[in-house]
C-alpha cells in the first residue's frame, strides 16, 4: 500500500474512534496525518469512500492476521478456535481502538446499505471460518456431531 493512503488510514481510524463517525471532518483526518486535505481527497472521494476503505484496510491488517492465519490442517480445531478467541480477547485489551473501530462500523452499518454490505461482508467470512473449523473438529471426531449453522452462530 502506498505510504500516504496507509497514512490516511492510521489517522482515519485514530479520528473515527476517538469522535465517531458523524463528528469527525477529514480536517481532522488531514491534520493528524500530517498530510493536506487535497491528498486525502486525491485517494477517497469522500468521508464515507475513506470510511468504506478503513473497513477494507482493517480486515486487511487486522481481520485476517487473527482470524484466517489459523486455519492450519495440521491443528486441531478445537486448538484453533481456542487460539482465535484468545487472540481476539488478547487483541481487544491491547488495541482497544481496534474494538471501538470495530463497534463504530457495525453501528454504522445500521443507518448505511454500503456499510452494511461491506461489514456483512466480514461477517460471512468470519463464519463460514467457523463453520470449516467446526467441521474439521467433527470429521476428525474432536467434536460430537451438532448443527453446524448454529454452532457457528454461537
Amino acid at each position: 500500500m502506498e505510504n500516504s493512503k496507509e497514512q490516511i488510514l492510521e489517522a482515519a481510524m485514530k479520528v473515527f474512534v476517538k469522535r465517531g463517525y458523524e463528528q469527525t471532518r477529514m480536517d481532522d483526518i488531514a491534520k493528524l496525518s500530517g498530510l493536506s486535505k487535497g491528498a486525502i481527497y486525491h485517494h477517497y472521494e469522500s468521508k464515507k469512500d475513506l470510511f468504506l476503505s478503513l473497513i477494507d484496510y482493517w480486515e486487511e491488517t487486522f481481520f485476517f492476521n487473527v482470524f484466517f492465519n489459523k486455519d492450519d490442517k495440521s491443528v486441531k480445531a478445537e486448538d484453533l478456535l481456542r487460539d482465535i478467541t484468545k487472540d481476539i480477547v488478547t487483541t481487544f485489551k491491547t488495541k482497544k481502538h481496534i474494538l471501538l473501530a470495530e463497534l463504530e462500523f457495525w453501528s454504522l452499518a445500521n443507518h448505511d446499505e454500503d456499510i452494511r454490505n461491506k461489514t456483512s461482508g466480514l461477517y460471512v467470512k468470519l463464519l463460514k471460518l467457523f463453520k470449516s473449523l467446526i467441521k474439521k473438529g467433527i470429521k476428525d471426531n474432536h467434536f460430537k456431531k451438532l448443527n453446524v449453522d448454529v454452532a457457528a452462530l454461537s
